[in-house]
């Protein structure tokens, strides 16, 4: 069997790991920071990002500001690994963020998702509580609490005739299978290894998914 040799990311934490930091380059070292940088700077535009079609409040046609609930009745919270938004969505915000690696150049990135996204659907719930006391003469006074929760599908009103549509709280995308970035300064190992780094770090993906290539200029 073949024996999967460590990419250049996992090689540089290796030698982390092992206390050879101060064999390192400077230019490495370097790269290491940016690494960690571009981590923090893509994963609050990705939480910004999600934050935008994340939970809010709905106003349907004639009817009241309501609460939404995220998701179908009794659906179980969604993966790990999910991002809000749509392909495009995440393809260029990603794109943004690996533009800014020092001697990257242009970038374009190109994601593969496996299957299909989901669709979270605003849900209007409603929760009553009754509560009943029963007072004896001879026996302690009773009392029972009653709570009754009702969902009901949040529908936008259609126009010229067409039906009504549910509305849509979130959108997730489907899992990453692989992602392919073309940059300028990719033909520089240190900045191919940089821009692995960047996209696994703010995908949270291995960097066997991960193809960073030169852009044809």
């Amino acid at each position: 069997m073949k024996e999967d040799r460590p990419g250049p990311l996992q090689s540089l934490l290796s030698s982390i790991r092992e206390g050879q930091l101060g064999r390192l380059k400077e230019k490495d070292i370097k790269n290491l920071m940016w690494i960690v940088l571009l981590g923090v700077i893509g994963i609050y535009l990705l939480v910004a990002g999600g934050r935008q079609n994340g939970e809010r409040m709905v106003r349907p046609p004639g009817q009241g500001t309501v609460p939404v609930s995220k998701g179908m009745p009794g659906d179980v919270p969604a993966m790990s690994g999910r991002l809000s938004g749509s392909p495009g969505d995440i393809e260029g915000r990603l794109s943004t963020v690996l533009s800014h690696v020092r001697g990257a150049g242009r970038v374009e990135v190109c994601i593969w998702f496996e299957g299909e996204g989901e669709r979270e659907f605003a849900w209007n719930v409603t929760e009553e509580t009754r509560t009943t006391e029963e007072k004896g003469d001879q026996s302690p006074d009773k009392s029972s609490k009653e709570t009754r929760v009702s969902r009901e599908l949040v529908l936008a009103r259609g126009t010229s005739g067409n039906a009504d549509s549910p509305i849509v709280s979130r959108i997730l995308s489907p899992r990453i299978g692989g992602v392919l970035v073309l940059a300028d300064g990719a033909i520089n190992p240190s900045i191919r290894l940089a821009l692995t780094g960047a996209v696994t770090t703010v995908l949270c993906i291995p960097a066997h998914k991960v193809l960073v290539l030169p852009r044809q200029k």
